[in-house]
């Protein structure tokens, strides 16, 4: 592609709203339901659709926020308060 291309912007992801052009939302409704969770337990089972697809838990789960369930990163076995603590 050269520089005298002229690419419709409308074809690539943007809106024109009021002679200006916007991004569309950054991900299809669907998948947000996909990457984050609104379990009311401890999301330690495959019903959490956070584990359910190999994710950790994060901020923006409903409930457990990625800190108060068994799936977030911060309570991961392989990472530790003092692991992190050794850290030089």
């Amino acid at each position: 592609m050269g520089k005298s291309d002229n690419l419709d912007p409308e074809e690539w992801g943007w809106l024109l709203v009021g002679n200006r052009t916007t991004d569309l939302p950054p991900v299809p409704e669907d998948l947000l339901r996909v990457i984050r969770c609104n379990c009311k337990t401890d999301c330690d089972t495959r019903r959490c659709t956070c584990r359910k697809h190999g994710l950790d838990c994060s901020a923006a789960c409903g409930e457990c926020r990625g800190v108060s369930c068994t799936n977030s990163f911060l309570n991961s076995k392989h990472e530790t308060n003092e692991d992190l603590e050794d850290v030089d």
